[in-house]
């Protein structure tokens, strides 16, 4: 009970500094937008007008989704490349971090949620370990956080307790993808055992 409540209490902090620590837009080779909320999706069309990006990379996303974007946006200058085989967080980790390394990619400018980023750049970074890619984080206000780094509400508290879980569900993903060397054809959120084990664990918000 001591471990756990160590790890747990490290976990947390680990939350917190890093949403207390905001990395100042610098231009990078380009920007990865993990798809899941339109905010995300503004953002970062925004950074890569103003930055003149060469390369915007989305997952999921497909081409009927760029045209939506692209409407809703405006095209941008930048080249396109399209995840849209993902169907997990590590999975986004895993297919960008392919994109990084075919495309030789040195910097990244990584965005998403606030509440999602502590666990999507652990993932990334673990993914591109030893490559000396650069990765920028720039998080997008969430309705849960509203941009702070330490949950405020009972509400933010209940989606950062979730994060913070969902880490070791994300670990054990990455866990069985380096011993097998394969992801598994089946969604690992269809797996009954799994889906079990969230209804009972995660909270509903």
């Amino acid at each position: 009970m001591i471990i756990m409540g160590a790890v747990s209490l490290v976990e947390f902090l680990y939350f917190g500094l890093l949403g207390s620590k905001i990395d100042s837009y610098q231009a990078a080779d380009s920007i990865f937008i993990l798809n899941g909320a339109s905010e995300r999706i503004k953002k970062g069309y925004k950074l890569a007008k103003e930055s003149n990006a060469g390369f915007v990379i989305i997952s999921p996303a497909d081409d009927s989704m760029i045209r939506a974007y692209e409407k809703q946006y405006k095209p941008l200058k930048a080249k396109y490349i399209l995840e849209n085989k993902a169907r997990t967080t590590f999975e986004n980790a895993y297919f960008i971090s392919e994109v990084i390394s075919e495309y030789r990619f040195q910097s990244v400018t990584f965005v998403t949620s606030d509440y999602h980023m502590p666990r999507s750049y652990l993932l990334l970074k673990l993914m591109l370990l030893g490559k000396g890619v650069t990765i920028q984080r720039i998080t997008v206000k969430s309705p849960y956080l509203a941009g702070s780094s330490w949950p405020r509400s009972k509400k933010a508290l209940k989606v950062t307790y979730n994060e913070m879980v969902k880490v070791w569900g994300s670990l054990g993903e990455l866990l069985v993808y380096f011993i097998r060397r394969q992801l598994p054809e089946r969604n690992p959120k269809d797996v009954p055992i799994f889906r079990a084990i969230r209804s009972w664990v995660l909270f509903r918000v």
